[in-house]
């Protein structure tokens, strides 16, 4: 259901700290058919960033040694209130990759393979993977624990969204949206309406 708004949000983001009415009129003027199917939203971002960086990135020199999962926690607040948040992966990726063509908020989808492979070369992938791999089958074991409760159901259906989006996004980004932006907001409205049901 969120699908939709979020392609309009991601229109928006073009004209981002020009003001809402800026960024009204360009969803207004830019929108259509195109625009908002999801199959042509960056299609190609994940293999273009993991063919460039490959092709460019100079190891040891440029490896980042897993700094660019410590933004998980870096991301989290909001410009607005922190200023001096580091830029993203993606953002730093389309800024020296457009060059001048750059603008405020430009990025691609950014591959996890490509992020893992910045941090530890080939066999920082691996390590990635491996770590992944465990960590999604310890939590399907716990979700099998689990099974029947209102916990894993809200797990699930949080969840599933940000499962495709997983190797197109960085850590941090998916983190943030399945966190923040999902989880969050979804345990907030159940324990608001538990708590209204409470005291009716």
């Amino acid at each position: 259901m969120l699908a939709v708004p979020l392609l309009f949000v991601g229109l928006a983001r073009n004209k981002q700290g020009q003001g809402l009415q800026e960024m009204a009129t360009f969803v207004e003027e830019q929108a259509d058919g195109d625009s908002i199917n999801p199959a042509n939203i960056d299609a190609w971002g994940p293999y273009l960033t993991l063919v460039h960086t490959t092709s460019t990135l100079r190891i040891p020199e440029d490896l980042h040694w897993g700094s660019t999962y410590l933004q998980i926690l870096t991301l989290l607040p909001p410009r607005f209130l922190y200023p001096s948040r580091p830029r993203p992966t993606d953002e730093q990726f389309a800024q020296d990759f457009l060059g001048q063509e750059y603008y405020d908020n430009a990025g691609f989808g950014y591959s996890g393979i490509t992020e893992a492979y910045v941090n530890g070369g080939l066999p920082g992938v691996g390590l990635v993977f491996l770590l992944f791999g465990l960590g999604c089958g310890a939590l399907r074991e716990r979700l099998l624990r689990w099974r029947g409760s209102l916990a894993a159901a809200i797990l699930l259906g949080t969840a599933a969204p940000w499962l495709a989006l997983a190797l197109r996004e960085q850590a941090a980004a998916v983190a943030k949206g399945y966190g923040l932006m999902t989880l969050a907001p979804t345990w907030a409205l159940l324990w608001l309406s538990h708590r209204r049901v409470a005291a009716a």
